[in-house]
């Protein structure tokens, strides 16, 4: 239908466009963008990361029942949107893959405290303090970016956090 006469006919609304252009462009760009992205890195996913635990626990001496431990968590930097360029044969601006905007990449640390102590041969207490997210209060990350490069979406990173448990063992 816009291929045809139909389709080289002015639009109503401005002279200057055809309406297989006027037509085209709110039906196609979408498809076109959906397309295009197929078989590339989701928007926000990370591709790379990793984590380290570690932890110590006295066995002997002065310090029985003590440990210390930590974690890194390291996160690689998420694709948020990506610049358009104009193609008029694709009814007009597509997404340029080659031109992508990241948010960046992010480390997190976390370290606990803990205490151990037995009660005779059946009975264990165990109390733990956990601080997750050392470092971090009000840090927002950008998570869309619009074709411009300008951030059009933020979200807030989790606080840091403290946390204090018990385990009784029998």
């Amino acid at each position: 239908l816009w291929a045809g006469p139909f389709g080289n006919m002015h639009s109503t609304i401005n002279q200057n466009i055809l309406v297989r252009n006027e037509v085209a462009q709110p039906i196609y760009q979408p498809l076109n963008r959906a397309q295009v992205l197929d078989g590339t890195k989701a928007q926000e996913i990370r591709e790379w990361r990793w984590s380290a635990v570690t932890n110590y626990t006295v066995r002997e001496g002065r310090f029985k029942g003590w440990g210390i431990g930590g974690s890194v968590r390291w996160q690689d930097a998420a694709v948020i949107g990506y610049d358009y360029k104009d193609v008029p044969e694709a009814g007009g601006a597509v997404l340029d893959l080659t031109k992508p905007y990241f948010a960046p990449a992010q480390t997190t640390f976390d370290a606990f405290l803990r205490y151990t102590r037995r009660f005779g041969k059946r009975f264990s207490w165990t109390g733990s303090l956990h601080v997750r997210n050392i470092g971090i209060s009000n840090e927002i990350v950008p998570s869309f970016a619009d074709p411009d490069g300008s951030i059009s979406s933020y979200r807030i990173r989790e606080p840091q956090s403290w946390a204090f448990s018990n385990t009784f063992e029998f």
